[in-house]
């Protein structure tokens, strides 16, 4: 019997991938859903690895944006493009479970969220103050999640500095990009 860590993912069918994964461990499972290629099967393996219990908010939030969801954000669903309903379909499925509050935080271990959170937080808010919206909005309840996960807190801003000074150096010593986009939007609804 081959070894997990052994096991060749870009050689293997759907059926062998959902073999192998069936004998895995939820870190294994984990570890695999943030690094699988969304090329190979994203509905048949990613939409299995997705609705296992064992997978924590920010493994969700990590393999949500490593499907790309920018690129479809915008597009109405009849005008997807053929070969991409799959990847839409899984992207979606994602986003529904991540909001409705399916996976939870794994308190017990830091989370490295990356700059593509803030990015799509921005764009979203964006959106908001615009009057539209994409396919996909990340729910606010995602970000206390992520917050409360990471356990990592903002620098205070010194006071006698201007608003958009504090802004920028609440920024740059953020640890918790959840915390400083929450910050921004603050200072943003203050400052009109």
């Amino acid at each position: 019997m081959q070894s997990f860590e052994r096991f060749n993912w870009a050689e293997s069918s759907p059926d062998e991938q959902l073999e192998m994964l069936r004998k895995a461990s939820p870190r294994q499972l984990r570890s695999l859903a943030r690094r699988y290629d969304w090329k190979t099967y994203p509905e048949t393996v990613l939409s299995w690895i997705m609705s296992q219990r064992c997978i924590d908010l920010g493994t969700a939030v990590t393999v949500f944006f490593n499907g790309e969801p920018e690129r479809f954000n915008y597009i109405p669903k009849r005008d997807l493009p053929k070969g991409f309903h799959r990847t839409v379909r899984v992207l979606d499925n994602i986003l529904l479970r991540m909001n409705s509050g399916y996976y939870r935080s794994q308190v017990t271990k830091p989370l490295p969220i990356d700059d593509r959170l803030d990015w799509w937080m921005d764009n979203q808010a964006q959106d908001a103050r615009e009057r539209r919206r994409g396919r996909w909005e990340i729910e606010k309840s995602v970000l206390v999640q992520l917050e409360t996960q990471s356990g990592m807190v903002v620098t205070e801003c010194e006071r006698d500095e201007p608003e958009q000074a504090n802004l920028h150096s609440a920024l740059r010593r953020s640890a918790n990009p959840v915390r400083a986009f929450k910050q921004r939007m603050n200072m943003a609804a203050r400052a009109s």
